[in-house]
C-alpha cells in the first residue's frame, strides 16, 4: 500500500497484506474470516473486473473458499487451513480500469481490518494500515516513499490463469435482446483436481450485458456441459459466474456455457464497440487467475427497423353451408412411424353457434406396442384430431403449430377413443385431442404423456432406479399390477428383484419383493399413490437390461411435508413423484416456486433438492448455502429434470409443515 495518495483521483492501486497471527486458522469443513473495510468515499469495492474497485485475492498457505461484499464498503474472505504466523492474506484493491478513486478530503484514510481464526466471526486487528490523503499537484499524485505497516507489500503480479477460451457469435448488435452467446473454455497442460478437490472458472460478463443467473426463467440463465470432467457447482453473482469443475484433463477437457439459453435470451451491451468476456482459471482450488487470450465481441450499431404503413383492403368472406367428406390421413414426424391411415367419412353440422368444448376425461394407458386413448365425446363435435410432440421439451412446444396431427377420428356414443400403434422408438411422446365442427377447432383437453424407461444392469453396481408414475393413472392401482406389466405375471422374477415406495411419515419403504422359495411375489403390496397428497416415487432393484414404457395424464395435486424435529428420530427424506406433463426444467424451477427465489433467506421450507443419477448409483444435489449472515445462495447441480424422474426434496424446518402444488404445462381438463 503506498504511504500517500492525491485526493479524489483515479488510477490507485493498494496492496493491503495480512500476516496470520498465532493460531493457524480453522480447516475443512471449517474457515476463518477477513473483512476489509474500504473508508468512506473511496471507490465502493466490486467483484466485477471492469469496475474501478475491482480487487483480486492471493492466499499464502492456506485456501480461498470464497470473496464477498457486505454492504457498499465492506469485503468478506473466507480462507481455510491460514498457518499460524506465516499465512497471508493479500488484497489487491483497485485493479479495475483506471484504477480506484480515493476520497475527496485531504488526512489520514483507514482501512479497517478485522480477522478471526474460526467461523464468520472477527475482531478488528490493533494496528490497521493508513494512507496519507494529500491535495493533488496539477500534474501528478504523489509518488508514495514508505510502507505504513509491516503487513504491507509491493503490489505482485499475479500469474497467468491456464487454458484457452473461444465465443461464439462474434459479432452482435449493440443494446439488442435474444442472444445467445456460447463459451466454450479449453484445458491448458494441467489436468484439473479429482473429487473432493476442484478446479474453479470464473467468468466476468461485460458490464450493460444481462446479469447471469441460474434461473431459467431469467433472461440471463445460462447452462454449462462439460466434457471430460464433471461440473460440481455453479454460482451467480452480479454479473460473474462462478463455476467448480473436478477431473477436467489436460488440453482435451471442455466446459461449455451456454449464456443466454433462457427463452428470451439476453441483451448485449449498449455501446458499439468490443466487449470482452474475461475467463479467470484455477485448476485446483479458488484462486482463479485471467487467462492469456479472453474471447471477445464487437458490438455493431443496431439497424433501425423501418415499419411501413399499411392501408389494408379489408373483404369479407360468406361461409357457406356445406357437406363435406374429409379424408384424414397421419402425418408423422421424421422420427415418428406411425400407425396405418386413418380415413373416416365426416359429416359436417350446418352453421354450429361456436367450436366444440375441449374434450373432457382424457385417459391414455399403454398396453404392449398399443398406447391406447379415450375420452368423453363432446357435444357439437364432427370429429377429433389426435396431435402428438416429441422429446423432453415437447411438452413445451406451442400448440397447435408446433404439433402434428397424427390421426382424425370420428365420435362415438358417449366415450370416443383412439389406439396408436408407435414403433417409432421416442423416449418421450406427449399428446394432445381437440374437437372440431363447422365453427372451426376447439382448444386441448388434458395433456396426455408416454415416457420409455432405460433400465441398465451392472453385475458391480446396486442397480437401483427410482422412477415417477403418472398423476392420474389407473392401470397401476397396486404394486403387483406394476410387477406385472413388467414380467407378465407375480410368479416371475427375470426383470427385476424389488419394487418399493417411499413413505415419507415413517421414513422408510414399503417393499414388494420376489421370494425365492415360494416363487411368487410377496410383501406389502402397495397403492400407487401418485396424484394424491403424498405423490411417492418408487423405485426398482434391477436384474437385467430391459425397457418399460408407461403413459398416462396427470390431473392437479396438493403435495404436504412435514419436518420432522430431533427428538423424533426421523430423518426428513421426500422422495416424491412429479407429473409427466410438469413444467419444471431444472432443480431451481421448483425452488424458486417453493422458495420464491433462490437468493438469500430462500430457505425457509426446503433445504435440499436431489436427483438419483442411475449411471452412477448416485445423487445430484442442488442445496442451500448460507456464507454469511447476509448472503447465501443454492448451489450444487442445477440438474436437469426430465418426464418420469423423481426427486428427493428436504424440508428445513422453518416451517412445521407446508404445501406444493407442481404446476402442468396445461391446464387439466377434468
Amino acid at each position: 500500500m503506498p504511504a500517500q495518495v492525491a485526493a479524489g483521483v483515479f488510477g490507485n492501486t493498494l496492496v493491503i497484506e495480512y500476516t496470520a497471527g498465532p493460531t493457524g486458522w480453522a480447516d475443512s469443513p471449517g474457515y476463518g474470516t477477513l473483512r476489509l473495510v474500504i473508508p468512506p468515499d473511496w471507490s465502493a469495492p466490486s467483484l466485477i473486473s471492469s469496475d474501478p474497485g475491482y480487487f483480486v485475492v492471493d492466499v499464502l498457505g492456506g485456501t480461498l473458499n470464497g470473496a464477498f461484499i457486505e454492504g457498499a464498503d465492506t469485503i468478506r474472505l473466507e480462507v481455510e487451513g491460514l498457518p499460524a504466523d506465516t499465512g497471508k492474506i493479500i488484497i489487491t484493491y483497485g485493479t479495475g480500469p483506471g484504477g480506484a478513486k480515493s476520497q475527496d478530503s485531504v488526512g489520514t484514510a483507514e482501512f479497517i481490518v478485522e480477522s478471526g481464526t474460526s467461523g464468520g466471526s472477527t475482531f478488528e486487528i490493533l494496528d490497521p494500515p493508513s494512507v496519507n490523503v494529500v491535495a493533488p499537484t496539477p500534474t501528478s499524485t504523489v509518488t508514495p516513499t514508505s510502507t505504513v505497516t509491516s503487513t504491507v507489500t509491493p503490489t505482485n503480479t499475479p500469474p497467468t490463469g491456464e487454458g484457452t477460451a473461444s465465443i461464439a457469435p462474434l459479432t452482435v448488435a449493440a443494446c439488442v435482446p435474444g442472444n445467445t452467446m456460447v463459451i466454450t473454455y479449453t484445458a491448458g497442460a494441467s489436468g484439473w483436481a479429482g473429487s473432493p478437490g476442484y478446479g474453479t472458472i470464473k467468468i466476468t460478463v461485460p458490464s450493460g450485458w444481462t446479469a447471469p443467473s441460474t434461473n431459467f426463467s431469467d433472461d440471463g440463465y445460462f447452462t454449462v456441459d462439460v466434457k471430460g470432467g464433471t461440473l460440481t457447482g455453479q454460482l451467480a453473482i452480479g454479473q460473474e459466474i462462478f463455476l467448480y469443475v473436478y477431473g477436467l484433463p489436460a488440453n482435451t477437457g471442455e466446459v461449455i456455457i451456454t449464456y443466454g439459453a433462457g427463452v428470451n435470451g439476453v441483451t448485449s451491451g449498449c455501446s458499439p464497440g468490443t466487449d470482452c468476456f474475461i475467463i479467470a482459471t484455477d485448476t485446483d482450488g479458488e484462486e482463479a487467475y485471467s487467462i492469456a487470450d479472453i474471447p471477445c465481441v464487437d458490438l455493431l450499431e443496431a439497424t433501425p427497423t423501418v415499419t411501413p404503413t399499411v392501408t389494408p383492403t379489408i373483404s369479407a368472406t360468406v361461409t357457406p353451408t356445406v357437406t363435406p367428406t374429409i379424408s384424414a390421413t397421419i402425418t408423422p414426424t421424421a422420427t415418428e412411424t406411425a400407425t396405418p391411415t386413418v380415413t373416416p367419412s365426416i359429416t359436417m353440422t350446418s352453421t354450429p353457434e361456436s367450436t366444440p368444448l375441449a374434450p373432457p376425461a382424457f385417459y391414455v394407458e399403454q398396453n404392449d406396442a398399443n398406447t391406447d386413448m379415450s375420452w368423453n365425446t363432446t357435444a357439437d363435435a364432427d370429429y377429433y384430431n389426435i396431435y402428438a410432440s416429441t422429446g423432453a421439451s415437447g411438452r413445451f412446444n406451442p400448440f397447435p403449430s408446433g404439433w402434428t396431427v397424427i390421426a382424425t377420428v370420428e365420435p362415438t356414443p358417449v366415450v370416443s377413443s383412439f389406439s396408436y400403434a408407435d414403433s417409432s422408438g421416442n423416449t418421450y411422446t406427449f399428446y394432445h385431442v381437440t374437437a372440431v365442427n363447422g365453427a372451426g377447432e376447439g382448444g386441448p383437453g388434458t395433456m396426455g404423456a408416454k415416457v420409455k424407461f432405460y433400465f441398465i444392469y451392472d453385475p458391480q453396481s446396486e442397480n437401483a432406479y427410482r422412477f415417477s408414475l403418472p398423476y392420474k393413472v389407473s392401470k397401476y392401482v397396486r404394486a403387483a399390477d406394476v410387477v406385472t406389466d413388467i414380467e407378465d405375471s407375480i410368479s416371475d422374477s427375470d426383470k427385476i428383484t424389488k419394487a418399493l415406495q417411499w413413505n415419507p411419515f415413517t421414513q422408510t419403504s414399503a417393499v414388494y419383493q420376489y421370494n425365492t422359495i415360494f416363487g411368487l411375489w410377496l410383501g406389502n403390496n402397495w397403492y400407487a399413490d401418485t396424484g394424491t397428497s403424498s405423490s411417492n416415487a418408487h423405485y426398482f432393484n434391477v436384474k437385467e437390461d430391459f425397457e418399460w414404457v408407461v403413459a398416462g395424464v396427470d390431473a392437479p395435486a396438493t403435495l404436504e411435508f412435514f419436518y420432522n424435529d430431533i427428538p423424533s428420530g426421523l430423518t426428513n427424506t421426500n422422495l416424491r413423484s412429479l407429473p409427466y406433463t410438469s413444467s419444471y426444467t431444472k432443480a431451481s424451477d421448483i425452488v424458486s416456486e417453493i422458495e420464491l427465489g433462490t437468493g438469500f433467506g430462500t430457505n425457509k421450507k426446503i433445504s435440499k433438492i436431489m436427483r438419483w443419477v442411475p449411471e452412477t448409483q448416485t445423487y445430484e444435489i442442488y442445496q442451500y448455502k448460507e456464507f454469511s449472515t447476509t448472503i447465501g445462495l443454492w448451489v450444487g447441480s442445477d440438474f436437469e429434470i426430465k418426464p418420469g424422474d423423481a426427486i428427493n426434496i428436504y424440508p428445513s424446518g422453518g416451517e412445521a409443515s407446508f404445501t406444493w402444488a407442481p404446476q402442468l404445462v396445461s391446464p387439466a381438463v377434468p
